[in-house]
C-alpha cells in the first residue's frame, strides 16, 4: 500500500492493516503500483497491473519503527 499512500509515518501500521482487512473481505490482493516492471531475477512474487484473488484466510502485517519497536497483527478472514 505505501506504493500508493506513500510513508504515512506513524499512521502507516493503521493505514497498512486496513488494506490488509479490505483484502480479506474482498479475497483479492491489490497490485503494487509504481512497479511497472520487474527484474528476471527478482526472487519475489510481486502483484502488479492487476489484483489477484487471496488464497488463503490469513494476513499478517508486521510493522517496525526507525528507533528500534515492533509490532505484528494476524488477522484471519471469518
Amino acid at each position: 500500500i505505501k506504493g500508493a499512500t506513500g510513508n504515512s509515518s506513524a499512521g502507516s501500521g493503521a493505514l497498512e492493516l486496513a488494506a490488509s482487512l479490505k483484502s480479506l473481505e474482498t479475497g483479492l490482493i491489490p497490485p503494487s503500483r509504481n512497479c511497472d516492471q520487474i527484474a528476471a531475477e527478482c526472487p519475489i512474487d510481486v502483484v502488479h497491473h492487476e489484483p489477484r484473488p487471496a488464497v488463503g484466510k490469513y494476513a499478517l502485517k508486521l510493522g517496525h519503527s526507525n528507533n528500534g519497536q515492533a509490532a505484528a497483527v494476524l488477522v484471519e478472514r471469518g
